[in-house]
């Protein structure tokens, strides 16, 4: 049988895992955008450029801080 893991074990598990860039980070959070939000949604050298309906424009962008 399968144990599931405790959250103790994820976080030991994670803090152990490589570091991702800002640009693999929005590429991950972009279907999420697509899921929840109505619009159009594009990459751009900055992150996500998302236009709605309405016109209106918006850049989504993740940075290294």
């Amino acid at each position: 049988m399968k144990q599931t893991k405790t959250v103790k074990e994820i976080t030991v598990n994670a803090a152990h895992e490589a570091p991702i860039e800002a640009s693999d980070l929005i590429v991950e959070i972009e279907p999420l955008l697509r899921e929840y939000f109505v619009g159009d949604f594009s990459f751009d050298k900055r992150g996500v450029l998302y236009r709605l309906l309405n016109g209106q424009s918006f850049r989504i962008i993740a940075q290294k801080v």
